[in-house]
């Protein structure tokens, strides 16, 4: 055993190195003078040379928790975004049921087919404006858009998801390494996910205009603060029947889902 790396958040995950796989473990850490103990209640095997360090939370302004998660150089969300204010206090305005063409200069979140249980799990969705703040389009990274996260945290660029996707590995690897694993929160089949980056994508669907959601359990859609054309912005797409992460481009008043970055 060597390159021992260890975080204390009272839950915590620790990897080693051993050879040419690295051992992911979950647990409950306690310390005192004279002794140290885990009590592990997960163990996985990453085959490759990444590593992956579980933080702890994050409150938003409506005091919503979220678990983060470090890849790489990047500490991200681990959950959907749910807030409905800015970190400033100003509220976003709740679009579920409009039954007319959007306002595209109004900043809109939608509760997914209105069904607030749902919430906890799959987040809110927001227009890119709305995720945006209104701020402009920005590749850098480090994009600098806080838009609708947490202070200290920002809407992340395309720069910044492609790096997320290099690290690890490629797109096949990033995709399956994103995803959260299983049918329970995907339908069937959920092609080659396994969770093992920690950031588990969950795939909250989408709202597509006056009134239309679609795609829960079947996509999982994240804004980039990147636009392409006037109309469009980037996102990253996770699909149940690929096993692939892909970046594409989609209308700006399309509702999808938000992480957040750590700045």
């Amino acid at each position: 055993m060597k390159n021992l790396l260890l975080l204390i958040i009272g839950i915590f995950c620790i990897n080693f190195i051993s050879g040419q796989n690295i051992y992911h473990y979950t647990g409950n850490f306690a310390d005192t003078e004279t002794s140290i103990k885990f009590d592990f209640t997960d163990l996985s095997v990453i085959n490759n040379s990444k590593i992956v360090i579980m933080l702890s939370n994050i409150t938003d302004y409506d005091g919503n928790n979220y678990n983060t998660v470090k890849i790489g150089k990047q500490t991200w969300m681990a959950e959907n975004l749910k807030t409905i204010h800015y970190a400033d206090g100003t509220p976003i305005v709740n679009g579920t049921e409009i039954l007319v063409k959007h306002n595209p200069k109004v900043n809109y979140y939608f509760i997914y087919e209105n069904t607030k249980s749902s919430i906890a799990t799959y987040g809110l969705l927001y227009t890119w404006c709305a995720a945006m703040n209104n701020q402009e389009s920005c590749n850098n990274i480090q994009s600098g858009v806080q838009g609708v996260c947490p202070n200290g945290w920002h809407l992340p660029s395309l720069n910044e998801f492609e790096e997320l996707i290099d690290y690890l590995g490629d797109t096949v690897q990033a995709g399956c390494k994103l995803k959260s694993s299983g049918i329970e929160y995907w339908k069937s089949p959920n092609y080659g996910a396994n969770n093992l980056s920690g950031f588990t994508a969950l795939p909250a669907g989408g709202h597509y205009g006056e009134k239309s959601f679609i795609y829960q359990r079947i996509f999982a859609c994240f804004w980039a603060s990147t636009e392409d054309l006037s109309d469009d912005a980037y996102r990253l797409v996770l699909n149940r029947k690929k096993n692939y992460a892909y970046i594409r481009t989609f209308a700006k008043r399309t509702g999808y889902s938000v992480r957040c970055v750590k700045n």
